[in-house]
């Protein structure tokens, strides 16, 4: 049975505040011109530190901040299957903890080739592995919802030769994340978006904020960006009419939609000037997601259910929690020959429980649980990087 989902009603609201007092409409124009010009350079797919958008050997979509905030969907990786041409971010309902740990793919392959950099370091993967039906079976890719959207300055996709530069997992492309710094006038925001499907279900709300302060005067900045959020569980099954002698003859037993979804993120992102040169930046970020995701219904006379337990059948449960945390840090500069140098340490750790509830083990009868612990999915990165690069001039 097909059913349309809704479209969704959503109301967002903007702060912007200022450190260093009231902008002019002057401050303003030369703000917007200098953020104009600054999109136009891209680092991802180049070694180059002056590439145009238009002048790349390839081509790169840019989605801006302005872009993300456009959309009234809370998830990142929603919003940019939006924004993005062929990038994929289907729902999973029914797939254990594939509704919370939604995967993302490129050009319809598989999630594990997109390639995620966070301000131009790899991100790490999920420890979720997507089973039974969803996108990209066999796969951990990584989690894009882990990184909060106040915190993005601009998104860069790059999908023809990525593998050249970046190797086989970057077969589908490169997604690389650039992160909101400096600290200057008019930089701070926070904003409230709250929203619902107009079936009624789906209710949902995310408090957003991002706050730069300078360090050292003019020789650093710090800037922290926060979210939280939830979403309502929403229902698209239909009634079942199966079997007439059934105790829920004629009502909706089987949950399909999004699950219930708590969101709760942090990124701190510093930057400091350690000589004329040479600069010291970091940038960590923690991120707990937990929602119930549902399975498919027993019936009451199933050879997987317990009548003692469950007469009228049961509908099995699964909560689903993801603590996913990152930090990078590193030390860049120039030399005077004009080479520029970056050295990077990096680590990124993912944890993911799947706890099943509201079931039961038939094997022991009418002494068994109903809820259990499977155990714990954890999956981590290290990853130590010497970049070094000089443009050269062959005439």
């Amino acid at each position: 049975m097909r059913h349309a989902l809704p479209a969704r009603l959503s109301l967002s609201v903007l702060f912007a505040t200022s450190l260093y007092g009231p902008v002019t409409h002057a401050e303003d124009a030369d703000k917007a011109e200098d953020a104009t010009k600054l999109q136009t350079v891209v680092v991802t797919g180049t070694r180059s530190v002056n590439r145009s958008q238009s002048s790349s050997l390839s081509p790169i979509d840019v989605v801006t901040s302005q872009d993300l905030q456009s959309f009234g969907d809370t998830q990142l990786g929603a919003v940019l299957s939006r924004l993005t041409p062929s990038l994929n971010f289907p729902r999973a309902p029914g797939n254990d903890g594939s509704g919370i740990v939604r995967p993302a793919a490129l050009r319809g392959l598989s999630p594990d080739q997109t390639l995620v950099l966070v301000d131009g370091k790899r991100w790490h993967t999920s420890a979720l592995l997507n089973l039974q039906g969803a996108l990209g079976r066999g796969s951990a890719p990584a989690d894009l919802n882990a990184i909060p959207i106040s915190a993005i300055d601009h998104i860069e996709v790059l999908r023809d030769g990525a593998s050249a530069q970046y190797g086989s997992d970057a077969i589908a492309g490169v997604i690389n994340i650039v992160l909101k710094g400096a600290a200057g006038t008019g930089t701070n925001e926070a904003s409230i978006t709250a929203g619902r499907y107009s079936a009624g279900d789906g209710k949902q709300w995310q408090g957003e904020a991002s706050l730069g302060v300078p360090l050292g005067g003019d020789k650093g900045w710090a800037r922290l960006s926060l979210v939280q959020g939830h979403a309502d569980a929403t229902h698209r099954g239909g009634r079942d009419y199966r079997d007439s002698s059934s105790p829920v003859y004629g009502q909706r037993t089987q949950r399909i939609g999004e699950p219930d979804i708590g969101n709760h993120q942090a990124l701190l992102n510093v930057q400091y000037a350690l000589a004329s040169n040479v600069d010291f930046y970091a940038f960590a970020s923690t991120s707990s997601r937990e929602g119930t995701s549902p399975a498919l219904f027993r019936t009451y006379d199933s050879a997987r259910n317990v009548p003692s337990i469950y007469p009228n059948g049961y509908l099995p449960l699964n909560d689903v929690r993801s603590i996913d945390s990152a930090v990078v840090a590193g030390v860049r500069g120039t030399t005077a020959g004009g080479w520029r140098w970056d050295i990077s340490g990096n680590y990124g750790r993912d944890r993911v429980s799947i706890d099943p509830t509201h079931t039961l083990n038939v094997d022991l009868g009418a002494a068994s649980p109903t809820r259990f612990n499977a155990g714990r999915l954890i999956a981590t990165q290290k990853a130590f990087d010497v970049d070094v690069a000089r443009d050269l001039d062959v005439g």
